[in-house]
């Protein structure tokens, strides 16, 4: 693709374990540039297809003709050197959860990214999940703070701080525990950010564990005050080359942390470029403001997925339809609560009536499970010792501010 292919793979600090290399339909799907609008009924109808891995949709992003201004860069895609660090990133993190048993969900952009592209948003290489309090409280026994813990200080903006602590290497994985509080102490945010150990500390590609405070009805995060129907029970959405938990309606959720147009208004950050050759090169500067771009456009240049839910709305089968530039791509059909991707035929109502081979050439993606998200959350406890530790009696907080305010 254009995207350079000049960063190396790897270095030899990273592990890549669980990474699916490309296969030998890589270059596929940079064929498909130039013709139609984004907009997916237009779309023409390609031969049918397995569904193409991670590094397949990676090498049809293009950066796109206006994404690079006299100021900066807008919506230009993260080098493969940083896909593929936050793709080990998430599989060493899951594995550290896993071991703690800690139960996750994507979240925020992370979750945008699944639902609307099977992966991270092209253009941003931070990412999100979430952690009801049981799961936080299981988190923070692990990696909280000591009592006697050096701690820094920071002041953010509008009289709001933030406390933080950084913790010692784990494995592969560093991390920061920080708190957020508004000027008059109130709680705004708990997070766990971690990074890969070979990284500096403040790495762009990094991974921010939200905690997401309840109060039985309600979940409440740095940005959104979600109900809990909407979070549980977790089903599984596409992520790299895996089916992560996710929350039960993901469109919800995204509504809820980006407003009703989250598809149609998509958010870039402008970067600002630090040498005229930053800009050839997908190199990622200090974030100056967020610029608003239409979805038709980002759809010309990377791949997007329209999602349609079989068997009526929030069923466990959802067909996801990767299209780009108004070429379809391919199609998946996905179990969401299984976590399986469904191989065999359909009858009009879109229910699975025959197990068959795919007659297509080539090899159908292989999505393995990762990570496991919560199905219930506890409301019991008060101490720091038990899962009810980040749970709040009464209402939840009149003022949480949304991303999309």
């Amino acid at each position: 693709s254009d995207r350079g292919f000049r960063a190396p793979l790897t270095d030899s600090a990273t592990p890549l374990h669980g990474i699916a290399m490309p296969s030998a339909g890589f270059a596929w799907a940079v064929q498909f540039v130039g013709i139609g609008i984004a907009v997916l009924p237009a779309c023409s109808q390609a031969p049918a297809r397995p569904a193409g891995s991670a590094l397949e949709q990676f090498s049809s992003w293009r950066t796109p003709a206006w994404s690079v201004q006299p100021n900066g860069t807008v919506c230009a895609p993260m080098l493969l050197h940083d896909f593929l660090k936050f793709q080990a990133l998430l599989r060493e993190t899951a594995a550290l959860l896993e071991a703690m048993g800690v139960r996750w969900q994507l979240s925020h952009g992370s979750l945008l990214g699944a639902w609307m592209h099977h992966g991270p948003v092209p253009w941003d290489e931070e990412g999100d999940i979430v952690l009801l309090p049981e799961d936080f409280a299981r988190l923070s026994q692990h990696l909280g703070p000591p009592s006697n813990a050096e701690k820094k200080s920071a002041h953010t903006g509008g009289g709001s701080q933030m406390w933080l602590y950084e913790g010692p290497n784990v494995g592969s994985l560093q991390y920061d525990y920080h708190e957020h509080v508004n000027k008059v102490g109130g709680w705004l945010a708990t997070v766990v950010t971690f990074r890969l150990a070979s990284d500096p500390r403040d790495s762009p590609v990094h991974l921010d564990a939200f905690l997401a405070r309840t109060n039985g009805t309600h979940a409440w995060t740095d940005s959104a005050v979600l109900p809990l129907d909407v979070l549980l029970p977790s089903r599984r959405l596409r992520f790299y080359d895996w089916l992560a938990p996710a929350p039960h309606d993901p469109q919800a959720a995204l509504e809820l942390w980006y407003g009703p147009r989250y598809a149609a208004k998509r958010k870039c950050a402008l970067r600002r470029l630090s040498s005229p050759d930053d800009a050839s090169a997908g190199a990622a500067g200090a974030i100056e403001r967020i610029a608003e771009v239409p979805g038709g456009a980002v759809a010309r240049s990377y791949p997007t997925v329209r999602n349609e839910w079989i068997g009526g709305h929030l069923g466990d089968r959802l067909r996801c339809t990767v299209h780009q530039n108004g070429t379809i791509l391919w199609q998946l059909t996905l179990d969401t609560k299984s976590g399986k991707v469904v191989v065999g035929s359909e009858d009009a109502a879109g229910f699975q009536v025959a197990e068959q081979t795919v007659a297509t050439p080539g090899p159908v993606v292989k999505l393995k499970r990762i990570g496991d998200g919560p199905i219930a959350v506890s409301t019991e406890g008060t101490d720091s010792t038990t899962p009810g530790l980040h749970v709040r009696k009464g209402a939840f907080p009149e003022e949480v501010p949304n991303l999309w305010d």
